[in-house]
């Protein structure tokens, strides 16, 4: 009897969860959100299948093909993942986003031509839509064409003033331009929007720095460090900073520590930078004990020379 009962309250358990499983995912909707949640925690073979099946089950649901191109991308398998972009905007031709996302697999294939046509169009569906304008202003960028790249960012900011990545790219231009004041205001815009971004911070550093204002880029530089400890170019325009200020000690201790993170990482451009900083410093050193001793010798001059002043008085 007990066994009986044990047996019947499995096959109820079974039938239980075949049901419930059965509701959750019994339509492509179901299966498209459980792949989004897999993609969004880094599951990507797990929502490719998902997505899979919701396509399986409605071969017309638009939305399943665009998470599907976007899977590819993030595996850089690009053109499978133009080929579901593609045919998310078949079932959609409204799909800006769908648009938007092929452009940057176009790009990331070497196309720029079909890349621009790609962003262009996603902005031709939905002029409020800010993502192209910075995508355009990416390839501008690369081609070195910044004057052109800027209003395309402009743009991306009137439509949405907290994008922090338009702003820290507009910044970015104008440090490129020799113009400091504008980098530094958009660089702190940056800071605002987005407080833990170590890169603001430092190249706001950066902008002070080419100003001559060494104290002020400082405070940057710090609080780039606070953000990311482990950041050497924060290290190495500190210790910049310091020379400048003619604070050798804390120079020195900021670029060993840069000469470290650099070799750290492998990045011997970097650690023969700080090595040969480290070592123009110690000139330096060398030259300012010339210039004290050279003070005192002047100033025991002029004392000597009073002295006997005074005394033929």
């Amino acid at each position: 009897m007990k066994k009986t009962m044990i047996c019947a309250a499995v096959f109820l358990l079974a039938v239980a969860t075949v049901l419930t499983n059965k509701a959750y995912c019994e339509t492509p909707e179901d299966y498209y959100k459980s792949g989004v949640e897999l993609y969004d925690h880094n599951r990507f073979g797990d929502a490719l299948t998902e997505f899979e099946k919701a396509i399986k089950q409605d071969p017309g649901y638009a939305p399943a093909y665009f998470k599907t191109g976007c899977v590819y991308v993030i595996l850089n398998r690009f053109q499978e993942a133009v080929d579901y972009f593609k045919k998310a905007i078949e079932l959609n031709p409204g799909f800006s986003a769908a648009y938007q996302a092929m452009g940057e697999a176009y790009y990331s294939m070497g196309n720029r031509e079909l890349a621009i046509a790609s962003f262009e169009k996603a902005i031709s569906i939905n002029p409020g839509f800010f993502i192209p304008y910075n995508s355009l202003a990416d390839i501008y960028v690369s081609d070195n064409k910044l004057d052109q790249a800027v209003p395309f960012l402009e743009k991306a900011l009137q439509i949405n003033p907290y994008d922090y990545y338009a702003n820290y790219k507009l910044g970015k231009i104008y440090l490129k331009l020799a113009k400091y004041q504008d980098a530094i205001k958009y660089f702190q815009r940056t800071s605002q929007i987005n407080l833990r971004f170590a890169g603001a911070y430092f190249d706001t550093g950066v902008a002070y720095n080419m100003l001559n204002d060494a104290q002020q880029a400082l405070l940057y530089f710090r609080e780039a460090l606070n953000q990311d400890p482990s950041y050497a170019d924060a290290y190495y325009e500190a210790g910049v900073a310091h020379n400048k200020l003619g604070q050798f000690k804390e120079a020195r201790e900021n670029l060993i520590k840069a000469e470290d993170l650099y070799k750290l990482k492998e990045d011997q451009i970097g650690a023969r930078k700080a090595k040969e900083a480290l070592s123009k410093i110690s000139r330096y050193e060398k030259l300012s004990m010339v210039r004290k001793r050279v003070l005192i010798v002047d100033d025991e001059v002029d004392f000597i020379e009073i002295l006997k002043v005074r005394r033929s008085e």
